[in-house]
């Protein structure tokens, strides 16, 4: 049954957001629901005062933005590094 409401799809099917709350002193966390299982889940958290996305949180995977650098400091010919979750990652909403 489709859902009135705009999707977004990705690799696990549709989502659609079914709350919008504010978290801490300067961030919005949306949370999106499987339009097939109202179970599954995915969150986005956005930082209101540089409107990045700081924190998504899905099915099978995770990213969270530990730091940003302005482009003009960032070196083309190096690769970025990413480190694995291991652990709980402390929040700073």
């Amino acid at each position: 049954m489709a859902h009135p409401i705009a999707h977004w799809a990705n690799p696990h099917g549709s989502f659609y957001p079914v709350l919008v709350q504010r978290v801490g002193t300067r961030s919005i966390l949306f949370t999106f629901e499987q339009v097939d299982d109202p179970a599954v889940r995915q969150t986005l958290v956005i930082d209101e005062q540089s409107g990045i996305a700081k924190r998504l949180v899905g099915y099978d995977h995770g990213l969270i933005i530990t730091s940003i650098e302005p482009l003009k400091q960032c070196h083309l010919e190096e690769q970025p590094t990413f480190e694995p979750i291991t652990r709980p990652f402390p929040t700073d909403y």
